[in-house]
């Protein structure tokens, strides 16, 4: 799946009020003027930060060793620098917490504003990465091979951070455009006033957060957030948004301060079916009621569903990662230079290796539109037609995939095989069957099934973290240890690459070939391709120049024509077209079937997004700005051996990013048919001090977000253990009487949690 890179709707709020739509109960009254302003004032006066992570419990690194604990002299990690010093954030959930997720995406956004950090400077923008403040998403790893591209998506929210000296509160504001389809609002309004932060005898902060959506200026929902000390030293966690009648969580939690015992009640009122929903009000939805209560102490953790009770052990858990850092030899921290921010007029964007962006319903990029980068610099916008792709072919060997699972679709039975090597022959040992209606399921053989391999025949496979593996079957038809398994990494050609210094270059292709020119009714039937080239010496000739970065087909560019829609068709997403190679290199093909196993091929895509045409900045001097690009890296993973199998390693190949920013890991779900509970977590977690090899360097990983997932035990050890219904939050809302959003011409102060 390829992600865009736009702004989408903020993760943190749409997703709880485009249900709730329109909450008629809202804030009534006129908007006033209590907005902070642009205001600038001591910036020496220290911020209060709040917990950005609301678990009810604390972690807990006793019992078997933590992802976070050093693992040092099992590995030959370093021993000094970022690697050290650098300190990882650890949480713990549970699915009794599911009403917590709004809880913490809002309070993970609000921290990726850094507002503790920028006090007193006035407004500022802030990039937020919403994708990764939402835990709960299916981001699965099967995506790395059918993408060329994984952009960051962003929201863009002003803020402004506040504190008149260090006996007074903290305040913060935030204004987020929302983008909704539907109408309901198009802006969120959100203040947070902090008392009291985070501390070794408090882990959540003292503070309150109160937001509203509008509606064309008009308030239409409300909500708030809170935490507070009661009078005998407790800390009370509160959150109430929707309404009766919407969708609607609540939270009322009653915690030591430092973690270690509580009683909580979560209810919620969540959409089960019906109608569409058109409109305010929600007409036609039905919403199914949900509540749980927990109880707690240092040693054990009880869930009451109403139909079952759980309990948990606190000192006994299994562990996910969330993201991670690299790190190298010598213990630095693996920095990236990822982008920068653009001005456009009075809208923000960012540009990067993956191109130049800005909110498509605000700005068209054009090729040769003058932005400004940072410090006011002036840039122009190259734009081509399309992208052009090299992929590099890399191998590994079978050996190296030993009681490793690959999959193998199955056009007969329509069901995708689990295909397994185990060192002498491939075996299907089960298969996955999908169905609209019901998901898919996974059903075992009951004895593994060998597979019959004919010589000379593609085999092909796909492996989570790799992608697609075209597996060639030797003249004698015997596959051993030894066969190379090929893997691919992909960059963009830029203008600027050694091939195209010469001057144009001309490219060969063989199958999936595209046409020039493609028009609405071609691309309505699927008929965006040549015919197939069967004679290995007659290939289809196509040519690209680096000056307007087109390719062509008998001179016309090879594009869909001005004004055709592809929206409902299979090419929505962009045209893509098969393997090409240089002419030297298709000129020692003794077949058509060896473009496969060649070093480097090239591939062009086409399209109406943003993503699918080459962009990139240019200086004054005409030259490409250059931006690093993302690095991919190969991991082994180990599965050590046990009384049930003998152990076995896997390769997978992730895209760094930059800090925290590692990605490729096969995502899974852990889902609760009878509750509809849902809760997608990595396959595995890299442990740390593992090595990964990025461009034939060595770098170690350090996992820097955990969550912990207690274990579960017999319902008796939960005896001392009271759960029951604490009621609905006491709290109220406080309207923050916010004016509309200041304008902000600056470039973003913070990109993706990193202040810039």
């Amino acid at each position: 799946m390829q992600r865009r890179l736009f702004l989408v709707v903020p993760l943190a709020f749409g997703l709880a009020w485009t249900l709730a739509m329109g909450c008629s109960g809202g804030v009534t009254g006129s908007v006033s003027t209590g907005g902070t302003g642009g205001a600038t004032g001591d910036t020496s006066v220290p911020g209060l930060e709040v917990a950005s992570q609301m678990a009810l419990v604390s972690a807990n690194e006793s019992g078997s060793p933590s992802l976070a604990k050093s693992l040092r002299g099992l590995k030959a990690e370093p021993t000094s620098g970022d690697y050290v010093t650098d300190e990882a954030e650890i949480f713990v959930y549970d699915r009794s917490m599911e009403a917590l997720d709004q809880f913490n995406e809002i309070m993970c956004s609000i921290a990726d504003t850094h507002y503790a950090d920028m006090v007193n400077q006035g407004n500022y923008i802030a990039l937020v990465n919403a994708e990764g403040c939402s835990k709960s998403a299916n981001q699965s790893g099967e995506a790395s091979d059918q993408a060329l591209v994984d952009d960051v998506e962003y929201e863009k929210w002003i803020v402004n951070s506040s504190r008149a000296n260090t006996e007074s509160p903290h305040i913060m504001q935030a204004w987020i455009p929302f983008d909704d389809e539907m109408g309901f609002f198009d802006e969120i309004r959100g203040e947070m006033v902090i008392t009291e932060g985070v501390s070794p005898s408090n882990k959540y902060g003292i503070f309150q957060l109160n937001f509203v959506g509008y509606s064309d200026g008009i308030p239409v929902m409300h909500a708030f957030l809170s935490a507070s000390r009661a009078d005998d030293g407790q800390i009370i966690l509160q959150m109430n948004m929707g309404e009766e009648g919407f969708m609607q969580e609540m939270l009322y939690a009653v915690v030591s301060p430092d973690g270690s015992t509580g009683r909580a009640s979560m209810h919620r009122a969540v959409p089960s079916g019906g109608g569409g929903g058109q409109g305010k009000g929600a007409e036609g939805l039905t919403f199914e009621e949900k509540s749980v209560h927990v109880a707690f102490d240092a040693n054990h953790y009880l869930s009451d569903y109403g139909s079952e009770q759980e309990c948990l052990d606190r000192h006994a858990f299994d562990e996910h990662a969330w993201s991670y850092n690299l790190y190298g030899a010598d213990g630095a921290r693996a920095e990236l230079n990822g982008g920068m921010s653009l001005q456009y007029g009075d809208v923000q964007g960012w540009g990067s290796y993956y191109g130049v962006w800005f909110p498509e319903e605000e700005v068209t990029v054009t090729s040769g539109m003058a932005v400004l980068g940072e410090d006011d610099v002036p840039l122009t916008v190259f734009l081509g037609e399309g992208r052009l792709v090299s992929r590099v072919r890399h191998s590994l060997q079978l050996g190296d995939f030993i009681g490793a699972t690959f999959k193998k679709w199955d056009s007969e039975t329509a069901s995708q095989l689990h295909v397994q090597w185990d060192g002498s022959q491939f075996l299907i040992v089960g298969r996955e069957t999908c169905s609209e209606g019901t998901g898919c399921t996974f059903a075992a053989e009951a004895e593994p099934i060998p597979v019959v391999l004919a010589a000379n025949n593609q085999f092909n496979l796909w492996k989570d973290g790799l992608g697609s593996l075209d597996l060639v079957v030797p003249e004698n038809g015997i596959i051993t240890n030894e066969m190379e398994i090929p893997y691919y990494t992909n960059d963009f050609v830029a203008p600027t690459d050694a091939i195209l210094a010469a001057g144009p270059i001309t490219l060969k292709c063989y199958t999936q070939c595209l046409k020039a020119n493609i028009t609405q009714d071609e691309a309505s039937s699927g008929d965006i391709y040549l015919p197939e080239v069967e004679d290995v010496n007659a290939p289809h000739e196509y040519t690209f120049s680096a000056d307007d970065y087109v390719l062509r087909y008998n001179g016309e560019p090879v594009q869909v024509v001005a004004g055709a829609d592809l929206t409902g068709t299979m090419f929505s997403w962009g045209i893509h077209g098969g393997a090409m190679l240089l002419s030297d290199v298709a000129a020692t093909l003794a077949n058509v079937w060896d473009v496969w196993s060649q070093d480097v091929t090239y591939m062009w895509e086409s399209g109406p997004n943003q993503w699918n045409r080459y962009s990139a900045l240019l200086d004054s001097d005409g030259a490409i700005v250059s931006f690093d690009q993302p690095w991919q890296c190969l991991y082994t993973h180990v599965i050590p051996a046990s009384e049930a199998s003998e152990g076995s390693s896997e390769k997978f190949l992730l895209d760094y990013q930059g800090e925290g920013q590692l990605h490729g890991i096969p995502w899974t779900e852990i889902a609760d048919e009878e509750s509809g509970f849902s809760h997608w977590v990595p396959e595995f977690a890299i442990s740390n001090g593992s090595e990964v090899v990025c461009d034939g360097t060595t770098y170690y990983v350090r996992p820097m977000e955990i969550e912990q997932t207690m274990q579960v035990v017999d319902l008796s050890a939960c005896s001392g253990l009271t759960a029951e219904d604490l009621g609905e939050p006491t709290g109220t809302f406080e309207d923050p009487e916010m004016d509309t959003a200041p304008t902000v011409t600056d470039d973003p102060a913070v990109v993706g949690g990193v202040l810039q």
